[in-house]
């Protein structure tokens, strides 16, 4: 069953309910709760990577309720968000790991550098150069830039992750 956002799904619920006074209204409101500034920044600074919102959007769960021009508008509220970057290279970083799902390894290399050349010690940055050397087949280099993150970022658990399945 599709909901449709139009006048007669409260006739609807009443129906169904079979209440005669029925209405809903927007109660879980983030801008309206104790954490709205830092809500705010977030949907600001947030961008996520095409694939991610494909995988999002095309899943069955979505697909049950919202129709595909809903769907096409929500992956569009987050594609077209101009974040504030909080270390200054995330749309770089996004932007480098969407050329490399599509295929673009040469670009999402260079991309990758062009952070580096900025942030010579940039641990995710490293972290992905890790990842298409390995698989590409390169292990010994994408050795070399995974250990290089972990020794940045030893706590990082995905860098940590990566550097173990390098090892294998």
């Amino acid at each position: 069953m599709k909901i449709y956002r139009n006048a007669t799904y409260k006739q609807s619920f009443k129906e169904f309910l079979n209440l005669s006074n029925f209405s809903l209204s927007r109660e879980n409101i983030g801008e309206k709760k104790w954490y709205a500034d830092l809500y705010k920044q977030i949907l600001k600074e947030i961008t996520i990577p095409d694939t991610h919102l494909n995988k999002i959007y095309n899943s069955r769960y979505f697909k049950q309720f919202y129709s595909d021009s809903e769907l096409n508008t929500f992956k569009k509220k987050w594609k077209n968000s101009e974040p504030i970057l909080p270390n200054g290279y995330n749309r770089e970083l996004n932007q480098a790991e969407n050329e490399f799902n599509n295929g673009n390894t040469k670009k999402s290399i260079e991309l990758l550098f062009n952070v580096l050349r900025k942030t010579p010690d940039h641990p995710m940055a490293l972290n992905n150069l890790g990842i298409i050397h390995w698989r590409s087949g390169d292990v010994k280099t994408a050795r070399l830039y995974l250990n290089r993150a972990h020794q940045l970022e030893p706590s990082n658990e995905v860098i940590l992750s990566n550097l173990k399945k390098s090892m294998i």
